[in-house]
């Protein structure tokens, strides 16, 4: 199972990675198996359950459609995305790799200093209503790559460019993180289409590895002005790249930019021991999602619901939720409790066992959309709840969820 190999790999690196981590390791550790135990078992009750001959009948959305309209909401929008996060027109962005130190401290000081902006809160929920498409445009558009014509090909790559010119914009990576996520899946689940076996069976991925982690590293280079320190990130994380044998090798900067991605990787798992220390306090069903909170706060003016999350109360540990992770699971823990949430998890492997099932048995799309966005949520949960950071993600899920589960539960009542 690729997903929970790297799982255990990035569990790997946060016990005998570059950083030494001083959290609670055994305590994480035992919690982390347990809960990934229960996403096993989930997964493998759903992919072995009965069912209906309704529910075996291929579900094929108008893919050509979704592309076209998704392509146009993207291009639309985009521009007044760039403005209203960076206060920059597109015109004026830099494609240069060495300045994406600069644009994302411009970014950073541009969010802060129009906090509570009404431009850009309009602009989010008008994005949110368009992201299911948006996003469902390249999803599907990687699914179904070898059966487009050319015309729509140039549309989905016109698509993943915005992606790729937005993240530009801000000196981000999430953006480009999540377009090589979602070509992984299709990759995945096209693998009977010899998809991974024309491109050579890991060529390709250790390719796209290889070339993030580059880019990733010469970004993070450019914000330092090429000279990095031994400690990055306020959280004051170090490495001692002078007692590494792999520091020697590929040299200093490359072994600290390398140690920070491993540090993307893992800290969430130090968040999430320095997490388990604290009391519990609920948050009543709103705390699983950051922008679930944000909108909560906005409507109610009530703040006190945000102060009980573990990610804030972490903040008393010196481990701030503004700029660094605790991981998917202690989002959850601040509904139900660190106890409860291999359930949470037991239930979130039945929807991707499901969702896989019927997406490579039966050829569902609207499964394949739910499959994609979980396993994008999951690969994620070393570092946050991705599903739930921004109106544009949380929309995009409950939309394609939503309306899977009702097409489920129509062949059912027709049963």
């Amino acid at each position: 199972m690729y997903l929970l190999s790297y799982l255990m790999a990035t569990l790997y690196l946060f016990n005998f990675g570059p950083i030494k981590w001083a959290g609670r390791t055994w305590e994480v550790n035992s919690f982390l198996l347990v809960t990934w135990l229960f996403l096993i078992l989930g997964y493998f009750i759903a992919t072995r359950m009965k069912i209906s001959n309704k529910s075996r009948k291929p579900i094929q959305l108008d893919i050509r459609k979704i592309i076209k309209y998704g392509m146009l909401f993207n291009i639309i929008t985009m521009p007044f995305a760039i403005y209203a996060y960076t206060g920059k027109l597109p015109t004026q962005i830099s494609l240069d790799l060495s300045m994406q130190g600069e644009m994302h401290e411009q970014f950073y000081e541009h969010v802060i200093q129009s906090k509570g902006s009404t431009f850009r809160t309009i602009l989010s929920f008008v994005r949110a209503i368009f992201a299911p498409f948006i996003y469902g445009s390249i999803i599907l558009g990687f699914k179904y790559w070898k059966n487009l014509d050319k015309r729509y090909r140039i549309l989905v790559i016109i698509s993943v460019l915005v992606q790729v010119f937005f993240s530009f914009s801000r000196g981000t990576d999430k953006e480009i993180a999540d377009l090589i996520i979602f070509f992984i899946a299709a990759a995945i689940v096209n693998r009977d289409r010899n998809i991974l076996k024309k491109f050579g069976k890991y060529l390709i991925f250790a390719l796209i590895f290889v070339t993030f982690v580059s880019v990733f590293t010469e970004r993070r280079a450019g914000r330092y002005n090429f000279d990095m320190p031994n400690c990055f990130s306020q959280a004051n994380i170090c490495v001692d790249p002078e007692n590494s044998a792999v520091s020697s090798v590929i040299g200093r900067n490359n072994y600290i930019g390398l140690s920070m991605f491993v540090n993307y990787l893992t800290q969430g798992y130090n968040g999430l021991s320095l997490a388990m220390d604290l009391d519990y306090e609920s948050t009543y069903g709103l705390g699983h999602a950051p922008i679930v909170s944000r909108i909560y706060e906005r409507i109610s003016g009530d703040f006190d619901l945000y102060y009980n999350t573990y990610n804030y109360r972490l903040r008393t540990k010196g481990w701030s939720d503004l700029y660094s992770w605790s991981t998917l699971y202690t989002w959850i823990a601040n509904d139900v409790s660190f106890y409860l949430v291999p359930l949470v998890i037991f239930l979130l492997g039945g929807i991707l066992g499901l969702s896989w099932r019927q997406t490579v048995l039966y050829n569902n799309d609207i499964a394949y959309m739910v499959f994609s966005l979980m396993f994008l949520s999951l690969i994620y949960s070393p570092a946050n709840n991705q599903l739930g950071i921004s109106l544009e993600m949380f929309t995009t899920w409950i939309f394609w969820l939503t309306y899977w589960a009702i097409k489920n539960n129509q062949k059912r009542k027709s049963i």
